[in-house]
C-alpha cells in the first residue's frame, strides 16, 4: 500500500496528526510517506516522472480537497480507478487571508465527472481558454491564457463543473457542491451574452489582451 501526501499549491502545510493518521490508515510508517509537491503547476509540465507514484496500485491520498487533486490529475491524463484509491481530507486550520493575490498558476480544470457539455464556459471565456476535443467535449486548451484571479466561468457553469484550485471561493475551489444549494441555472444565448460584455470593462479587457501578447510562451 502507497500513502502519498499531495499537495496543491506551495501552501498546503500538513500537520504532524494528518500525516500520522494517513500513514496509519495506510498501514505505513512516516518515513514512508511519499509527496507530490506544487501538483498545480506540475500538471502544466511536460515531464510528469514525479508523479508516476500514483502509477503504484492502490494508495491512500491525503490532500485538501480530493475533487480538485482528481481534475487536476485527469488534466495530466492520469485516471485514478476509485476501486484502487482512497482518500484522507485535511482542512486548513485558518481559513486564506481575504485580499492576497490569486495563487499562479491560475487556470481552470474540469470536473468531468460533473460536466454536462453545455459549452457555456467556452462561449464564456473572454481568452480564448476553452475548447473542444476530438470527442466534442469541452476542454481547457489554453490555460496560461486565463486572466489571474478570474473564476466568472465557473460561476456560470450550471452542473458546478469548473474548479480553480487556487481560488477562495467555495466551492470554485474544489470542495464539494452543497447538495442544498441549487447550481446556477443554465443561462440563454442572450444572457450569456449579457454577462460576457459585462464581465470586464472595454480598457482591462485591452489591457490583459496586450499583457498575454507580451508573455512569453510556456
Amino acid at each position: 500500500m502507497t500513502a502519498i501526501l499531495c499537495h496543491i499549491g506551495p501552501d498546503d502545510a500538513f500537520g504532524d496528526a494528518f500525516r500520522r493518521t494517513l500513514a496509519a490508515s495506510a498501514g505505513v510508517g512516516l518515513e514512508a510517506l511519499a509527496e507530490i509537491r506544487h501538483l498545480t503547476e506540475r500538471v502544466l509540465a511536460p515531464e510528469l516522472t514525479a508523479l508516476a507514484v500514483l502509477s503504484a496500485g492502490e494508495c491512500w491520498i491525503g490532500c485538501r480537497r480530493p475533487r480538485t487533486v482528481r481534475a487536476l490529475l485527469a488534466r495530466a491524463g492520469i485516471k485514478l480507478e476509485p476501486a484502487s484509491v482512497h482518500w484522507l481530507a485535511d482542512t486548513p486550520s485558518e481559513p486564506s487571508p481575504t485580499g492576497t493575490p490569486p495563487g499562479r498558476p491560475w487556470y481552470p480544470v474540469i470536473d468531468t465527472d460533473r460536466c454536462r457539455a453545455c459549452d457555456q464556459c467556452r462561449q464564456f471565456c473572454l481568452f480564448g481558454v476553452y475548447g473542444k476535443d476530438e470527442a466534442g467535449r469541452v476542454a481547457v486548451d489554453h490555460p496560461l491564457n486565463c486572466k489571474p484571479g478570474c473564476p466568472a466561468c465557473a460561476r456560470i457553469c450550471p452542473a458546478q463543473a469548473i474548479i480553480f484550485p487556487f481560488c477562495p471561493e467555495s466551492p470554485i475551489n474544489g470542495d464539494e457542491p452543497s447538495p442544498a444549494a441549487p447550481p446556477p441555472a443554465p443561462l440563454t444565448f442572450e444572457q450569456l451574452a449579457a454577462r460576457r460584455r459585462g464581465a470586464v470593462s472595454r480598457e482591462a479587457l485591452d489591457a490583459a489582451l496586450a499583457a498575454r501578447a507580451a508573455k512569453p510562451e510556456h
